[in-house]
């Protein structure tokens, strides 16, 4: 079986994780705002789920995940750790023999996660499951060498219920799946789920109510790079929002319509906006990278977010080092 793959990921990884040479940035004395700091370490390693409201923070394993079950009764969405560098084929096979992946394109989520654009897709036709046999391509960068064998398997999601999910999956060389149930809990946004092991069910994020931003690794897309291109699927750092629990947001850049400085803004003001229920309302370009790698914060621009409460919040970003000068400590 031959399954295509793209290049250079390794080098992306490796730039992506070069440290600040300069001196690092003297941050200001804290005000009547509250400094948050968010640490997915200096090898992007960690994902921190944050509270604004209760300033708590939960820090998680990037790679301790793969998949994400939408949780809640409706919920029948499913989304990949795009911090893994993970692709999903759609093989339209039937059946866990007859599967093969030459010609095939492979897909990602994309940065927003809405509901038409993820990697697994729509894989419901009148509440049936479609059967589909789809490979899962856990990330390239992750599974070499010894655990080369772990990188790529296959699944299909065979039902949803108010209360579970049911799928089966093998590996890439196997043709006997395995069965596996995942209960829905509605304390929480995502049900998280490793192949590790075996398979297992994972403890990553806190309760849908205690957390309102991820800030994490994850894979963006570059529509005008072309297909095959190392920049195509591009691994970038940044948050993403609780968007299953009614978090949204969204940007304001000085000069552009609606536009009020950070330090004048209020709630009244803030709820006449129409904001955005994408994931990546925030996401990465809040930060710029120059030639020799080295980030340095977008200026004039913050965001508002609601939360699930109602509240509004108005976010702006500081710093991506530490006093070490070494990336991934996301300061805001």
């Amino acid at each position: 079986m031959k399954v295509k793959r793209y290049i250079y990921f390794v080098a992306i990884a490796l730039l992506a994780s070069c440290e600040k040479e300069d001196t690092a940035l003297v941050l200001p004395p804290p005000g009547n705002l509250t400094r948050v700091i968010a640490n997915i370490q200096p090898d992007y390693s960690k994902q921190v789920y944050v509270s604004l409201s209760k300033n708590t923070q939960v820090t998680r394993n990037l790679k301790d995940w793969d998949l994400a079950f939408e949780s809640g009764a409706n919920g029948f969405h499913i989304y990949v750790n795009g911090g893994k560098y993970m692709f999903v084929c759609h093989t339209g096979a039937a059946d866990f023999t007859n599967v093969d992946t030459v010609g095939k394109s492979w897909n990602v989520d994309n940065d927003h996660l809405d509901d038409d654009s993820t990697a697994v897709g729509i894989w419901l036709s009148n509440n049936q499951s479609n059967g589909e046999v789809m490979v899962i391509d856990r990330g390239r960068i992750f599974y070499t060498g010894i655990n080369a064998s772990q990188r790529y398997k296959k699944l299909r999601l065979d039902e949803v219920t108010a209360t579970e999910y049911h799928f089966s999956y093998c590996d890439l060389n196997n043709s006997t799946p395995v069965s596996f149930t995942i209960a829905k809990d509605n304390n929480y946004s995502l049900m998280y789920f490793s192949f590790d092991n075996g398979g297992k069910l994972v403890a990553i994020a806190p309760p849908k109510n205690d957390w309102d931003l991820v800030f994490t690794h994850y894979t963006h897309t570059y529509y005008n790079e072309p297909i095959g291109s190392p920049y195509r699927y591009y691994l970038v750092s940044g948050g993403l929002s609780n968007k299953w629990n009614g978090v949204t947001g969204m940007r304001l850049i000085k000069d552009s319509t609606g536009y009020i400085e950070y330090d004048a803004i209020n709630g009244i003001q803030a709820s006449s906006y129409s904001l955005s229920s994408s994931a990546d309302f925030i996401g990465f370009d809040w930060k710029v990278v120059d030639a020799t790698f080295n980030y340095s914060i977008v200026p004039n621009r913050y965001y508002v977010l609601r939360d699930q409460d109602g509240f509004y919040f108005k976010i702006r970003f500081l710093d991506f080092y530490n006093q070490q000068g070494q990336s991934g400590s996301i300061t805001f």
